[in-house]
Parts: C-alpha cells; structure tokens; sequence
C-alpha cells in the first residue's frame, strides 16, 4: 500500500489498490483448498516447504527492486517508533481507519467459520465446501473487478455507501435466513463478500490520504488493526454459541451497521478538519 500511494495517485491510485485488494481477498480463501489439495498427496510439510520456496523467490526479486520512498529516514530505531506517535495525533487518520477496518471482522470471521456452518451444521462434504468456498473467492474478486469500472462512472462515497449498505442487507439475510438452508447462507455470504470487495479498495485509499508522511507506518497499521479486528471476529465466530449461524449473522450485520452509521459523521469530522 505504501509503494501504491507513493507511485500512484488519483484514478489510478484506486485501480491498483483495487487490483491489490483482488489478491488480498482472494489469497486467503483459496488458500486451505491449495493445502487440502497438497495433502492427497504429500504430507502437512510439504505445505510448509511450498511456503518456504515462495518466500524464498520473493526474497530474491527484493535485490532488484528499487525503493520508491524519495525522503530517506534517519535516527536510530527508537525514532522510527515515535513516527508512529504522528499517526495516533492525526485525527483524520486514526478515525477512518478504526472505523472502516471494521468491514474487514466478517470476511475474516467467515475464513474461520465456513467449515463449521458447511461440514459441521449442513454436514456437506469437502468437495462441496470447496466449492462453495471457492465461489466466495469468485465473489470477492468480483467485488474489487467492478470497482474498477465504477470510479469512472460514480464518485467514491456513493460507492462506498452503497457497498457498506448492501453488506449490511447481505448479513441481515445471513441472520434471518441463513439457517434454514445452506444454499441461502451462501447466497447471501457471497452477496456480503461482494460488496465488501467493492468497498475495500476505495476506502483503504480513502484511509491513506489522510497521511502525506509516514506512509509506510500508516500502510502497517492499516494491515496491523485489520488483523487484529479479524482474529477478534474469527474468535468470536468460532466460539461455543447456541445458534453459530445467528451469532455470526449478528456480528456481520452490527459491524457494517456501526460503519454505515458512522460514514457520514467521519467525512463531517475530515472535512472540517481540511478547511
């Protein structure tokens, strides 16, 4: 994200962080497929020496790679630490990334509880959740694709307005009626994860251009609290509930509601803060 917002800016800013968020979404969901496909016929090693041999090609593409950062930063570590201090005092910063990483908790949460709604609760077999799993990765990638197209056409709020809102409808589906059939779960998980992937690159543009320095911190902490909102969901998720389905419908609805609730009142706060 850092490299993106150095090099790009404007319309094509947002195509590459959409093409970014296309890798982002689909990388985490493909994943367990590629490693169950690992396992027919090799063991659980085999898994971790593929990871290996990707980092390793990765680390020997970095000797040819050129750093796009123009200002170098001196001191010593404990300066580089403080720089951080800049991006907790900028109000625009803290406020948009609190509260549009918040999007981020369902998508994770789902990563953590799709074998439980599909193997557990609908007892489907592996090949269908594979399927199923990988439909929501189409979805995601969908999402990001259509972004694309539609910064051309529409400005950035109404898409995220319209992304949040039909994330919104999506786990409203989830929660009324994602317990009576596996299909409609589905159905309305791929909507959500959708309209998620149409958001995510606007608003982690929307994120960084509250920063003109520090880029790198602030690409950092973006990943740092998305996780950190993720695993949250992913534990809740996959706790012990009564109902799964209704408690993970719930926590999908209520966090894009909160988002959706807030989004005016954060461009309010930035826009008042810029004039």
């Amino acid at each position: 994200m850092a490299i993106c917002r150095d090099l790009y800016d404007g319309e094509k800013r947002k195509r590459v962080l959409a093409y970014m968020s296309i890798i982002l979404s689909v990388v985490p969901i493909t994943a367990p497929s590629i490693g169950s496909l690992f396992l027919k016929f090799a063991d659980w090693r085999f898994i971790f020496l593929a990871q290996a041999l990707l980092v390793t090609f990765t680390f020997i593409l970095t000797f040819g790679y050129t750093d796009t950062l123009r200002e170098k930063l001196s001191g010593n570590i404990f300066h580089i630490f403080r720089r951080y201090k800049n991006l907790i005092l900028n109000k625009g910063y803290i406020l948009a990334n609190s509260v549009m990483g918040l999007l981020a908790g369902p998508f994770f949460g789902y990563l953590a509880f799709s074998p439980i709604v599909y193997i557990q609760i609908y007892h489907l077999d592996t090949s269908m959740f594979g399927l199923l799993f990988a439909i929501n990765a189409v979805m995601a990638m969908l999402g990001a694709f259509i972004c694309t197209r539609l910064i051309r056409k529409l400005s950035d709020n109404l898409i995220i307005t319209f992304g949040i809102a039909g994330c919104v409808i999506s786990a409203a589906g989830i929660t009324l009626l994602g317990s009576t059939h596996y299909i409609l779960f589905a159905a309305f998980m791929s909507t959500f994860t959708f309209c998620s992937g149409l958001t995510r690159p606007l608003s982690t543009h929307f994120i960084l251009t509250q920063v003109k320095t520090d880029i790198g911190s602030a690409s950092g902490f973006i990943v740092f609290y998305t996780f950190v909102v993720g695993s949250t969901c992913m534990a809740i998720t996959t706790a012990n509930w009564q109902n799964p389905i209704l408690a993970f419908g719930l926590i999908a609805f209520f966090l894009p509601l909160v988002v959706l609730l807030m989004w005016p009142v954060l461009l309010n706060i930035i826009r008042n803060q810029n004039n």
